[in-house]
């Protein structure tokens, strides 16, 4: 005498690894551990998350970053503010005016917003203020520095993984303090993670190069091209 109105179905496709359920075990709160064959066990979640639809413009958001309780947004079309208590999705998505090429990492610094653009380089907006300066990068050759990731030390300088150009250490008021690259023996020129320690040390992981760090004598140790570290493929650090 029952009616099922919907089924759930926990596979590959869903984000589970179950293709065989041998046992299944429900706990008093309502999560569920599943017993599978090869698989091992699995656990699975009630729907904790809550999805917020994008414009239809966006296509990728690729950073995300909070800032005196809200959040800002770098995409593929743009910054954006992101209010999710608004109720509708024009107004939960805000763009930010002066920002409409594609943006593709973005890291709050007080009350400055670091971002790397897709066409006009490192950009520093001030959030208060409302105004833009530009990182010239003195020193290094006039190109357009597109970043792929910012990491800040306890010296409140910042460490910018520049695509295609290695590593490039600038303080506060963006004067280069240090570019780290092929052409001086660093590891690789596109680092994907930087973990910038609180003994002063600096991590590096890259594709291909894998681990890297950076000793507070200046040396390089290059732990996965020593075989120190077993992957050559780095995604993430912290500490």
């Amino acid at each position: 005498d029952t009616v099922v109105s919907s089924i759930a179905h926990f596979d590959e496709a869903s984000g589970f690894p179950i293709f065989s359920v041998n046992t299944m075990y429900i706990e008093q709160e309502g999560s569920i551990w599943v017993g599978t064959l090869s698989n091992g066990l699995v656990k699975l979640y009630e729907p904790f998350f809550k999805y917020y639809e994008a414009p239809k413009e966006i296509k990728n958001v690729n950073a995300i970053e909070e800032w005196n309780g809200q959040y800002l947004v770098a995409t593929d079309k743009g910054l954006f503010r992101f209010d999710p208590s608004s109720p509708t999705l024009i107004k939960q998505f805000q763009r930010i005016a002066g920002f409409d090429e594609p943006v593709h990492t973005i890291k709050v610094k007080q009350d400055e917003l670091w971002m790397g653009t897709q066409n006009n380089g490192v950009l520093v907006y001030d959030l208060i203020k409302k105004k833009t300066r530009k990182i010239s990068f003195n020193g290094l050759e006039q190109r357009t520095i597109r970043a792929r990731l910012f990491e800040i030390d306890k010296e409140g300088n910042v460490w910018i993984s520049a695509m295609e150009n290695g590593v490039i250490l600038v303080d506060k008021s963006g004067n280069v303090l240090n570019h780290l690259s092929t052409n001086n023996g660093f590891i690789h020129n596109d680092i994907y993670t930087i973990c910038a320690s609180s003994n002063k040390e600096v991590w590096f992981g890259s594709l291909g190069a894998g681990l890297a760090k950076l000793n507070i004598d200046g040396e390089i140790v290059r732990l996965s091209q020593q075989d120190i570290f077993p992957s050559h493929d780095i995604n993430d650090i912290t500490e």
